[in-house]
């Protein structure tokens, strides 16, 4: 039976899509707020979170 693998694209979108979600509770939890303040922490999450799916989606394959 085949298994349905998705794409490395797929795989880092969702990540970056879940690093933001987690950046954002972190900087809510941590009691910022603002402009400046999402923007950094969705940004280094967005990217953090692609990176971290992207070297799964490696060792998977």
């Amino acid at each position: 039976m085949r298994r349905n693998k998705i794409s490395r694209d797929t795989t880092r979108r969702i990540g970056a899509v879940t690093g933001l979600v987690l950046g954002f509770v972190l900087m809510k939890t941590l009691g910022y707020s603002g402009v400046l303040p999402t923007a950094i922490f969705g940004a280094t999450f967005c990217v953090v979170g692609a990176m971290a799916a992207e070297r799964w989606y490696e060792a998977r394959s």
